[in-house]
């Protein structure tokens, strides 16, 4: 298997919160295939998988895409996912207003973000706050909302448990719809050579398997 380019270890980076059920899939199909084949698979805020992309401490990443094209980047389509705002059902979170109306009325409130703990956020399409606390994955940042701590823009799917529990409510304006869909793509570097693994998830990707 060596000998016929597969790589001795593909490593993939996944943002937190993006459905990755095809991409699992198309692992697990591949870890058939390949049983010599070792696969690092890690799950971390989007603009740290970003980073390990371009540092080439990543073979292929999955991730929320900007309108921006990265010429650097190659990608396929993968699905859609769509960030709705939320605070918490139960407790008050401070500084969000009893009368929200507006969606620029957060800017007053705490707003949680999965992302890593400098300021550099990579996609700002979703920061409405001056006020934030960066937590690294969409599971803490939930439970925060929950507890009052703050607002956030999460994944629907993430918070539809939450939403039907009554402990999250998703949150209501009258100037625009709650809501950002956001094309997720399966991304790799132009500049390094795909080897035979990587192929073949990105060909088990593009065909949605």
């Amino acid at each position: 298997e060596l000998s016929q380019n597969l790589e001795s270890t593909l490593t993939v980076a996944v943002a937190a919160g993006v459905p990755d059920q095809t991409l699992l899939e198309a692992l697990a199909r591949v870890g058939c295939r390949y049983p010599l084949l070792r696969v690092n698979l890690l799950r971390l805020p989007q603009d740290q998988v970003r980073e390990m992309l371009h540092q080439e401490r990543a073979d292929l990443v999955l991730l929320p895409v900007s309108t921006e094209v990265d010429r650097e980047e190659a990608f396929t389509y993968v699905t859609n996912v769509l960030f709705i705002a939320v605070a918490s059902a139960t407790a008050d979170t401070p500084g969000l207003p009893a009368g929200l109306r507006r969606l620029e009325d957060l800017s007053g409130s705490r707003q949680i973000v999965v992302a890593g703990p400098d300021d550099d956020v990579a996609d700002r399409r979703l920061l409405v706050s001056d006020a934030r606390w960066h937590v690294d994955s969409v599971e803490a940042a939930l439970g925060l909302v929950e507890r009052g701590a703050g607002w956030a823009n999460l994944p629907a799917d993430v918070v539809e448990v939450a939403v039907s529990a009554g402990r999250v409510k998703v949150l209501a304006f009258d100037n625009l719809e709650n809501g950002v869909t956001m094309p997720v793509h399966l991304v790799w570097l132009r500049r390094k050579p795909v080897r035979r693994a990587a192929g073949d998830v990105i060909a088990l990707m593009r065909d949605h398997l």
